[in-house]
């Protein structure tokens, strides 16, 4: 359900080039296919550099809010991981897979990942092209156009499963305070937590502040004005 451009890989390539570092991750959310076969010429890029807090119905995970920032000639760097592409050296795998214990989480795994992937010394940056459009859909017009979604049912079922989910979230987050926030938290399943968890190159907590997350107060500032200016807020590059 995406669109690639003409060179789309020369593309990535170059961009990835470009930064300098090898453990880049360009990582984002594309441009909706409605947009296909307008003008070549945007003015300004997909950026992810805040994030929602939402609810305790979903156990206050951190939810992407996408927004856009003027066009510029290389990536930006930000602290938020974006699912809908993802384009980096294959190592990025193998330090940093997937987490195959996270059943039926969406809002989260992105934060999830985001947090691995900083604590393991690597660094996201928001593409400066496009290079695919992506089919959007809500729940509504999936219904409207009979189109039956993975995510569109059965969550009676799946909500107390997810919430074990969370949970492992929070044991990897390791903060007392945060894993004292959910009374059930040892609830969950803890399969290979080591190798699916945080690394060793940097904190939780250097990661919550550079994210302009807030757990105490349940609140996110963001780190879109840093992301903006290209200031990582102290956080250097691990040397390696």
């Amino acid at each position: 359900h995406s669109t690639f451009v003409q060179d789309w890989d020369r593309t990535l390539i170059s961009m990835w080039e470009s930064l300098g570092n090898e453990y880049a991750v360009l990582s984002g959310y594309p441009r909706s296919e409605g947009l296909m076969g307008g003008s070549s010429k945007f003015r300004s890029m997909p950026v992810i550099c805040t994030a929602k807090m939402l609810d305790w119905s979903v156990r206050n995970m951190l939810k992407n809010t996408p927004g856009f920032m003027p066009q510029g000639k290389i990536p930006l760097r930000t602290p938020y991981f974006g699912a809908g592409l993802v384009f980096s050296k294959a190592h990025r795998l193998r330090a940093v897979p997937y987490d195959p214990h996270l059943h039926y989480l969406f809002d989260g795994e992105e934060f999830d990942m985001a947090m691995r992937l900083f604590t393991h010394g690597y660094d996201i940056y928001s593409p400066s092209d496009t290079v695919l459009y992506h089919f959007y859909s809500s729940p509504a017009e999936n219904k409207r156009l009979g189109i039956a979604k993975f995510w569109d049912y059965q969550w009676g079922k799946r909500f107390p499963i997810m919430f074990q989910s969370t949970r492992r979230i929070r044991h990897k987050m390791g903060i007392p305070y945060i894993l004292a926030q959910d009374p059930k938290v040892n609830t969950t399943d803890l399969t290979d937590l080591a190798r699916y968890g945080n690394g060793p190159h940097r904190t939780t907590e250097q990661f919550l502040e550079y994210a302009g997350v807030d757990y105490h107060n349940k609140k996110v500032a963001g780190a879109c004005d840093r992301v903006r200016r290209g200031i990582p807020q102290g956080i250097s590059h691990v040397t390696w």
